[in-house]
């Protein structure tokens, strides 16, 4: 049942606290910022955010999951789709294990929103990194659309 669920939620959980500290500190988060956590699993990178950032917007699909994610006062997690979920009209960053399955849905919501964020960091597969980074031989269709309005790199790869 736990295989079925995670295929179903394209899960992929993110569990070195060391790593994500890394990663949130190298981003431009600060202690002034609401941040957008999508897919939030089981709460580690929410954890690490709600100790640098204001506020902290857990989004989980995964009713299981949601339940357990931290009760903490600059948390607020919400068991609902990023696909349904009406993005912040405020300022807001997204940092992001983003489940994979959904990669480009995700990354076209935000970045085609009215209200986009200042700063996204997202963790995705490699291949979808190349998908949206322009490279020096070849480049996607998906890179070269947004190439003129956003800026978008690859920071860490292994």
């Amino acid at each position: 049942m736990y295989w079925l669920r995670r295929r179903l939620y394209s899960q992929n959980f993110f569990t070195n606290r060391e790593l994500i500290r890394k990663l949130i500190r190298s981003s431009s988060i600060s202690s002034k910022d609401t941040v957008l956590d999508i897919g939030a699993g089981s709460g580690f990178i929410t954890r690490e955010l709600a100790k640098v950032a204001a506020k902290v917007i857990a989004l989980e699909i995964d009713p299981g999951l949601a339940s357990r994610l931290p009760k903490l006062k600059n948390v607020t997690p919400v068991c609902q789709s990023i696909t349904d979920f009406p993005l912040p009209d405020t300022p807001y960053k997204v940092f992001s294990n983003i489940p994979f399955s959904k990669t480009a849905d995700i990354i076209r919501k935000l970045l085609h929103s009215p209200s986009s964020p200042e700063d996204s960091y997202l963790i995705v597969q490699a291949e979808a990194a190349d998908k949206f980074t322009l490279g020096q031989v070849s480049n996607t269709m998906s890179a070269l659309l947004y190439y003129p309005w956003w800026e978008i790199s690859t920071r860490f790869q292994k």
